[in-house]
C-alpha cells in the first residue's frame, strides 16, 4: 500500500504536466484528477459519459428486486435491442442488451444473488491461484516475467470487473483462457 501510494505521488506531477498533450481518450480518463489543463469539450465528454452511465445503473437497480433470486439469465432478445425507442435512448438500449457497465451488477442481474456470490468467489479463486502459482515457476527470468505480467494484467482485470467496467461476456471466458494458458 505504501509502495502505490508513493507510485501515485511520483506519476501525479507528470500526468498533471503532460495532460495537455495526451490523447483525447487519456485525457477523458484523467479528468477528475485535479489541477489536470483537459480541454472543456473533454471534460464535458467524460461529465456525460459518466451521468450516462448514472443513469443505466439507476435503470438497472431499479430491476434488481425482480431478479434477486433468479437472474434474468444472457438471452436478449434482438427485436427489444433495435426497436425505436433502444435505438434512440441509449441508456435504455443498453440495459436491454444487458450491458450495465458494472460488473457485480451484472452478476446479479443476469444470475441473482447466487450468481453474483460464486461468480465473484470465482474471479478471487482464480486470481489466488494464478498468485500461489508463481512459486511453482522455474527461475528463468523470461518466464517468470511473463508469468508475473500475465498474473498482474488478470489482477487489474478483475479490478477494472468489480470497479471500472465489468462486462461478464468478456471477463469469464478471459479467466478461463488464463486458466488454460497459465
Amino acid at each position: 500500500l505504501v509502495a502505490f501510494a508513493s507510485l501515485c505521488l511520483v506519476l501525479f506531477p507528470g500526468v498533471v504536466l503532460l495532460s495537455p498533450y495526451l490523447p483525447a481518450s487519456v485525457q477523458r480518463t484523467i479528468s477528475w484528477i485535479p489541477f489536470t489543463k483537459i480541454p472543456y469539450h473533454v471534460k464535458l465528454d467524460a461529465e456525460m459519459s459518466t451521468r450516462w452511465r448514472l443513469d443505466v445503473w439507476n435503470l438497472a437497480w431499479q430491476e434488481v428486486p425482480k431478479y434477486l433470486l433468479v437472474g434474468k439469465g444472457l438471452t436478449v432478445n434482438p427485436s427489444d435491442v433495435t426497436s425505436q425507442i433502444a435505438r434512440t435512448d441509449t441508456v435504455l438500449g443498453a440495459f436491454l442488451a444487458h450491458n450495465y457497465h458494472n460488473g457485480p451488477l451484472t452478476l446479479l442481474l443476469d444470475f441473482g444473488v447466487v450468481g453474483l456470490l460464486v461468480g465473484s468467489a470465482f474471479l478471487i479463486t482464480a486470481g489466488v491461484y494464478f498468485y500461489r502459482k508463481k512459486d511453482v515457476i522455474p527461475n528463468d527470468n523470461i518466464i517468470r516475467r511473463f508469468y508475473l505480467l500475465c498474473t498482474a494484467k488478470y489482477a487489474y482485470g478483475v479490478f477494472a470487473f468489480f470497479f471500472i467496467f465489468g462486462d461478464v461476456r468478456e471477463t469469464f471466458p478471459k479467466t478461463l483462457l488464463h486458466l488454460a494458458l497459465l
